[in-house]
């Protein structure tokens, strides 16, 4: 959908980042600044030293997030790098405030290196309840965030991933009630297979489904598909079960679910006539 170019840039300018820190306590007299500074911070953080969750009770780590990026693949621009990136952060990081109440930090990095990300992000793990991995390519996403997860005892969500699978299993549990079909009953092709498309594959497959085809730039991922990255290459030993090679014609036939998650404008009419009755788009 079309924006006002000249409105959006004088929004950007005149709020001068679209976050602020604000306190959650005044300080009115000498004796609320030595309660909230030095000395009054000891006991909490000789608590915390002892029992290092009670960080989550005694300041605001629970409720404070990290959105990091390096502004290799943000939405709709592609690889722009992390400078351009921070207004799409910090806009992500605004509708975690407003709709969710959670404060959030956008982290624009200047590297390309996935253990410098991680190794970041781990040192920021004390501060934080949760990371959020944003707009880093594929895949070095898959990369970064399972080595975060096995690093750090929060949690790590990348929207990419795990965001799109969310609102996609939701999607179809409505589109099956509707429809009258069952999960294990499906036959699903997903024609994507990068972040997104990995991610709600796997999470379909978790949810019950039985039958999933999945397709990338090359073809369905399958034994006989020349490019294919280590991921999609597990993905594909456990999708595809029908054994299926080609194209998405071939993928598409008598399928009941087609999701996509690639660029636009490739599925016709042609093959929605190819799809099982009451098909799920």
């Amino acid at each position: 959908m079309p924006v006002d170019k000249t409105r959006a840039f004088e929004l950007h300018k005149k709020a001068k980042g679209k976050i602020k820190i604000y306190p959650t306590i005044n300080i009115n007299s000498p004796e609320e600044l030595r309660l909230a500074y030095i000395p009054g911070s000891v006991p909490a953080a000789m608590a915390i030293k002892e029992e290092p969750e009670l960080s989550y009770e005694y300041t605001g780590r629970g409720n404070r997030i990290a959105v990091i990026t390096d502004g290799s693949a943000v939405l709709g621009l592609g690889d722009v790098g992390p400078d351009a990136a921070l207004p799409v952060i910090e806009g992500k990081c605004l509708i975690f405030k407003i709709f969710g109440d959670v404060n959030a930090l956008p982290i624009c990095l200047d590297t390309r290196d996935p253990e410098d990300i991680v190794h970041f992000a781990t040192s920021m793990a004390p501060s934080l309840g949760g990371i959020n991995i944003e707009d880093i390519d594929s895949p070095r996403t898959f990369m970064i965030v399972r080595e975060l997860q096995s690093r750090v005892d929060i949690p790590v969500l990348c929207d990419d991933q795990h965001g799109t699978a969310v609102v996609t299993l939701a999607g179809l549990w409505n589109a099956l009630e509707v429809t009258g079909k069952k999960m294990d009953e499906l036959k699903i092709v997903i024609n994507g297979a990068g972040p997104a498309g990995i991610s709600v594959a796997e999470l379909l497959l978790y949810a019950g489904a039985k039958n999933v085809t999945v397709l990338n730039r090359s073809g369905i991922l399958c034994e006989s598909n020349p490019h294919m990255n280590q991921f999609q290459q597990e993905l594909a030993s456990k999708t595809n079960p029908e054994n299926k090679k080609g194209e998405l014609s071939e993928a598409i036939e008598a399928a009941d679910v087609f999701i996509g998650l690639s660029k636009g404008n490739l599925l016709t009419k042609k093959h929605v006539k190819l799809m099982a009755k009451d098909p799920i788009i």
